[in-house]
């Protein structure tokens, strides 16, 4: 079990009945939650990784990633002596709609703007929030 679900299956089988004797059965189950922890951590490792650079409530890159990308951009434009653009979006009163309709009523409101922000983005990669409710792209 790892993270409340199992992540995999050790099976041994013998053709004959207590093969494994209760030494050999202590170090077989010592060794399943060895590999247990192991996925768990490794489960832990990925979801922080994910976290360090998507937002967790749009999924959408979050201020880490974006500015590590207009940076790439940015050197890109540099060297190239193209132009950049950077847009960003503010939502206004955004607290009135939290204060007013609920948090939850917040969440929704910023997931579907990403979600319509995401179809018309030239490079929905390049789509971020960096700030709780700011986009740019």
């Amino acid at each position: 079990m790892a993270g409340g679900e199992v992540g995999c299956v050790l099976a041994l089988y013998s053709e004959e009945i207590a093969f494994f004797d209760a030494e050999e059965m202590k170090l077989l189950l010592e060794l399943a939650g060895d590999i247990s922890f192991a996925l768990d951590g490794f489960a832990k490792e990925e979801k922080l990784d994910y976290l360090a650079f998507y937002d967790p409530l749009t999924g959408v890159p979050n201020r880490a990633l974006f500015r590590e990308r207009l940076n790439q951009r940015t050197g890109a434009a540099d060297q190239g002596e193209h132009r950049l653009a950077v847009v960003l979006l503010n939502i206004e009163r955004f607290h009135t709609v939290n204060d007013t309709l609920g948090r939850q009523t917040g969440d929704e409101l910023l997931k579907q703007i990403a979600g319509r922000c995401l179809r018309f983005a030239a490079d929905p990669a390049l789509f971020a929030r960096p700030v709780g409710d700011q986009f740019g792209c």
